[in-house]
C-alpha cells in the first residue's frame, strides 16, 4: 500500500507489549519480497521514535520515502500512560506532515482501539480549531459504521475527553533548550492586570486541574481502578 503513492507518507504505530504483528521496518536495511528498504534516519524520544524509510522494488530505480512514527508508551486495551506526551507527539506529527502531502496511515496490532482513540482525538482537535466545538460521541459513533471496534474500551473513550482537555485548554509549554533563560523570565514577569505572574498561573492550573477536567467531564465519575491507574465511568447515578 505504501508503495502505491508517489507522495512522502506518514505512518504511525504503537508499540504494543504482546507480540501480535511482524516488525516490518529494518534496522539498517532489509528486503520482503521484491521490495528493498533502508533506513536512513532516525530520531529519538522519551515516548516515540521517527524514522526516516527509502523503499523500492528490487529491479527499479524509484525510491518512496516513507516516515514512520512509533509511539511506545501505549499498551493494547489500554491508554497512554501520559496524555501530555501522546498530545506532543500528536503535534510533531502534524507539524511535520506538509498539508499536501501524501496520506497517512494509523494503525495500531489490531487497528482499532488504539488506532480509533487516537484518529478520534486528531479528528476532534481539528474540528475544534474549525467549528469551535467538538461532539465525541458523534464522531465514534459514525466511525463505527466505517470499522467496527473503534475505540474498544471505556477506559479509552474517556480518554478522548481527558486528551481534549490536555490539547485545547492547556497551551503548549514546550521549550527550547537556548531559550530557558528567557522563558523563565517571562513566568517570573507580573501582569499589571490581575499582578500575577505567569509561573503562578500554571502552577493553579496544575493544582486545580480537576475541576477543568470536570467541566467537560461532567457525566464521568472519577474512581480508582485496581490497575492503579486512574480511569472513568459513566455515573449512572
Amino acid at each position: 500500500m505504501m508503495n502505491e503513492n508517489d507522495d512522502e507518507q506518514h505512518e504511525k504505530a504503537n508499540k504494543n507489549a504482546q507480540k501480535k504483528c511482524a516488525k516490518y521496518w529494518p534496522d539498517d536495511s532489509m528486503d520482503c519480497g521484491d521490495m528493498h528498504i533502508l533506513l536512513i534516519h532516525s530520531e529519538h524520544y522519551k515516548d516515540f521514535v521517527v524514522r526516516t524509510i527509502l523503499m523500492r522494488k528490487i529491479d527499479e530505480i524509484r525510491t518512496h520515502r516513507v516516515i514512520l512514527y512509533q509511539y511506545t508508551g501505549w499498551p493494547d486495551q489500554t491508554v497512554p500512560l501520559n496524555v501530555n506526551s501522546l498530545i506532543k507527539f500528536m503535534k510533531k506529527v502534524r507539524d511535520d506532515h506538509p498539508v499536501m502531502g501524501g496520506p497517512m496511515v494509523v494503525h495500531c496490532s489490531a487497528g482499532a482501539g488504539r488506532s480509533g482513540t487516537y484518529i478520534a482525538i486528531d479528528a476532534l482537535c481539528q474540528q475544534a480549531a474549525e467549528d469551535k466545538r467538538v461532539d465525541v460521541f458523534r464522531f465514534v459513533n459514525n466511525a463505527r459504521h466505517q470499522r467496527v471496534h473503534l475505540v474498544q474500551t471505556l477506559e479509552q473513550y474517556a480518554f478522548i475527553y481527558e486528551a481534549l482537555v490536555e490539547a485545547l485548554q492547556f497551551e503548549d509549554t514546550t521549550v527550547p533548550l537556548e531559550k530557558i533563560g528567557n522563558y523563565l523570565k517571562e513566568l517570573n514577569h507580573i501582569n499589571t492586570v490581575d499582578r500575577r505572574s505567569l509561573i503562578l498561573k500554571q502552577y493553579n492550573v496544575s493544582t486545580f486541574r480537576g475541576v477543568h477536567e470536570s467541566s467537560i467531564l461532567s457525566y464521568f465519575m472519577f474512581i480508582n481502578c485496581s490497575s492503579s491507574r486512574a480511569c472513568y465511568i459513566p455515573d449512572v447515578n
